[in-house]
């Protein structure tokens, strides 16, 4: 269940505190969709007491519902070095001061970032009521 191509992304070049430049709505999960229902009778007991008897049915067909990407199967790593990026400075050179660091470089998205390993909990449901007004 990859959702999210994490080859789409990188982190090379990108210039510390900067916004990127991915659309908005690029990284929607998966759709929620169901069919919600309810059929209802009303009977009349006397001239002042009616009933009404209702069902209602809740994702009726039985849709599965994914959960959306976590954010903790996001991440980028580095793939030659000890698992951290690598920072630059202005001059395109490496360094270990993160103060002096202004872009990133030497990054790979993680293998399972963008995967969708969760249902939501909304199953098929019904719900049966009677309602007495006098």
């Amino acid at each position: 269940f990859q959702w999210i191509n994490p080859n789409r992304y990188t982190l090379n070049g990108f210039k510390l505190g900067t916004i990127g430049n991915a659309p908005i709505g690029d990284c929607l999960g998966p759709p929620t969709r169901t069919v919600d229902t309810s059929i209802s009778k009303n009977f009349k007991l006397t001239e002042r007491v009616r009933v009404q008897f209702r069902i209602d049915a809740f994702n009726l067909f039985n849709t599965p519902q994914y959960g959306n990407p976590g954010s903790t199967n996001i991440g980028f790593s580095a793939p030659n070095t000890a698992g951290s990026p690598e920072f630059k400075d202005a001059n395109g050179n490496s360094t270990t001061n993160l103060a002096n660091a202004v872009s990133l470089q030497n990054t790979t998205a993680s293998a399972v970032a963008g995967t969708v390993n969760t249902l939501s909990d909304r199953s098929r449901e019904f719900q049966y009521s009677v309602r007495f007004t006098f």
